[in-house]
């Protein structure tokens, strides 16, 4: 019973976008055509809206549909945008990996780094708020921005730069800490 329910809900959801395309079309495609460059990319994103509509379909409380349209297009084009900027430093991370050294130097230099990189994740870990520890984590390991990080652990932006300030600052401490200890 439940299966026929959700391929009726499909199938609403699925009139319902086209309903809205075949009305705000143009309109649509307007905003994408003006906010991007690439033509491939424009496409793709107008045919992902499409699939957004089906996928979460606008409420009937909405008041000004086409302003509700123009936020929700500007939001998915940021995220493409997003998406493929990650995408790009995957790309460049891995022409930077070791193996694609040039030299046995190199790719030893590499291979500290990463050792290096570990180690301070641990201390991170370790030694900060759970909070501090996780700001630290998705900026420096995942290389999200503040909004992202804000975004994904559900707080403010303020709380997200509160947390980076603090989280760096002991850290640069328990550095400064460790290499009087190492001198001595």
């Amino acid at each position: 019973m439940s299966t026929v329910m959700s391929q009726c809900d499909s199938s609403n959801n699925v009139r319902s976008a086209a309903e809205i395309f075949n009305e705000y079309g143009p309109f649509i495609r307007t905003v994408i055509n003006c906010r991007v460059r690439d033509g491939h990319l424009r496409n793709d994103i107008y045919h992902d809206f499409f699939l957004s509509l089906i996928r979460k379909p606008i409420s009937e409380e909405v008041a000004n549909l086409k302003s509700y349209l123009y936020r929700a297009i500007c939001n998915d084009i940021y995220d493409a945008k997003r998406k493929l900027d990650r995408y790009e430093r995957h790309l460049y991370r891995h022409r930077q990996l070791p193996g694609r050294a040039k030299s046995a130097f190199a790719a030893d230099k590499g291979l500290a780094e990463a050792d290096e990189a570990c180690k301070l994740f641990e201390v991170i870990e370790m030694q900060l708020s759970s909070s501090e520890a996780k700001v630290l984590k998705l900026r420096y390991k995942n290389e999200l921005n503040n909004s992202e990080i804000a975004e994904c652990l559900n707080v403010g932006h303020a709380s997200v730069s509160t947390y980076m300030s603090t989280g760096l600052k002991k850290l640069r401490e328990i550095i400064k800490k460790d290499k009087e200890r190492n001198l001595l």
